[in-house]
């Protein structure tokens, strides 16, 4: 698929790239424990909030 953006679309992004491909290969879980332990992080929203906030921004 890129080779086909590069050569016959070059002024547009292919929608999937072999990078985009191996991130998506991969389930990641972040955990912010170690942060907030030795850091003292508090995040400013909820991770509900959060989701409600890119929901909302997506739809536009």
């Amino acid at each position: 698929m890129e080779w086909i953006y590069k050569y016959l679309l070059p002024d547009q992004e292919p929608p999937l790239t072999r990078y985009t491909l191996g991130l998506l290969a991969f389930s990641q879980t972040l955990d912010m424990t170690s942060a907030k332990i030795k850091l003292g992080y508090e995040p400013r929203i909820s991770m509900e909030q959060g989701l409600d906030e890119f929901v909302r921004c997506w739809k536009f």
